[in-house]
């Protein structure tokens, strides 16, 4: 093989590579501004291919769809793969919400730790002071932090602004001894009424970005979701496996 024949594959080869890719972004792009002429937003709309040919993957803020290469048909729902039994949107979701979650100050949380150098895990969970299981979570918290897991809570009303457990949650904000008085009103203990600037608003905003349908809803420092209460020694090996 000549030398100049050595160069002209090179080149062939390189050519393919870039068509390849300028032509999988140009898709992309055109997908992307069909959706961004039908919904606006453009910052919140990210387009990438799908693990299906001609279907793409649209993440808008917190939540995950898929639409045509057209951009005709939206799709909203998980992507499995029925071999494998894998979910394949799983791995995406957990990445938005983990971006959500990064973006929270733990100063907006009520936190409980075991000693910092006997943290294993951290969990994220969103609460509402009412909520029969969340309350039944917290009565375990010396079992978490026993066992190396950091529960960092969100006050996360479900019920409509103004409401008791609306006004509850921002009174335990508003007191010195959050934790305190945290404990007290998940047992059902009458607190006084306090009012301050606090985050409740913004905690509500998050939950429902993060599509959040009931309480507690405990979220894993890889965004993964697990609804409803877990038991100490079941969440242990759950946070262990990483899925």
């Amino acid at each position: 093989m000549t030398k100049m024949f050595k160069v002209l594959i090179i080149l062939l080869v390189a050519t393919s590579f870039s068509v390849m890719a300028e032509s999988k972004d140009s898709k992309v792009d055109a997908v992307l501004k069909k959706l961004q002429k039908r919904f606006g937003d453009a910052k919140q709309i990210k387009v990438k291919p799908s693990p299906v040919k001609s279907l793409y993957e649209v993440t808008m803020g917190s939540r995950i769809f898929y639409v045509s290469e057209d951009g005709t048909y939206l799709i909203a729902g998980h992507m499995w793969n029925i071999i494998t039994n894998k979910n394949l949107s799983s791995n995406s979701l957990n990445a938005v919400r983990k971006k959500t979650l990064d973006g929270m100050k733990e100063s907006d949380m009520i936190v409980f730790s075991p000693p910092k150098d006997k943290i294993k895990y951290t969990v994220t969970v969103f609460t509402d002071l009412d909520c029969q299981y969340c309350r039944l979570m917290h009565s375990k918290i010396k079992g978490y932090t026993a066992l190396g897991i950091k529960v960092r809570y969100v006050l996360y009303p479900r019920a409509a602004k103004g409401s008791p457990s609306y006004t509850k949650a921002i009174s335990v904000w508003c007191h010195k001894d959050r934790s305190t008085i945290f404990t007290s009103a998940k047992t059902g203990q009458a607190i006084p009424a306090k009012t301050c600037a606090n985050p409740i608003d913004s905690n509500v905003a998050v939950g429902a970005s993060l599509g959040i349908r009931g309480t507690p809803a405990i979220f894993f420092s890889n965004g993964r979701i697990v609804p409803g209460y877990v038991d100490p020694a079941r969440l242990l090996p759950m946070l262990k496996s990483k899925k």
